[in-house]
């Protein structure tokens, strides 16, 4: 904040304050062994997250529900009937698989009565 800031228009000043907000949140005012840590921290932070975000994606994909009466599922249309149909299909199965991949999730928390 020199004099210069002074001289900044609000957008300016703005743009110049988060900057100087993100640099303070990234650890930049810290002493060097607790800006070790903070770095370490994040490193770990960011190793978490990607872990619990492959394990959410596989839980995702992993989870289906067979249905096999149609009545069941009242109120979705008839495309989703017949992609649910098809999914159950391809794997071998007979009547309706519901999946928490978008289209299928989507279909019966929209439609279904």
């Amino acid at each position: 904040n020199g004099p210069e800031a002074a001289t900044f228009d609000v957008g300016q000043k703005t743009i110049l304050e988060q900057s100087l907000r993100d640099f303070r949140l990234s650890g930049i005012d810290l002493p060097p062994e607790q800006q070790k840590r903070y770095a370490e921290v994040q490193s770990k932070l960011s190793e978490l997250g990607s872990q619990f975000s492959n394990q959410l994606l596989d839980a995702t994909q992993a989870w289906t529900k067979l249905v096999t009466d149609e009545s069941a599922l009242a109120g979705l249309t008839d495309s989703a009937k017949q992609q649910m149909a098809a999914a159950a299909k391809a794997k071998d199965l007979e009547g309706y698989l519901i999946t928490l991949e978008f289209p299928s999730y989507y279909a019966v928390m929209t439609y279904a009565e």
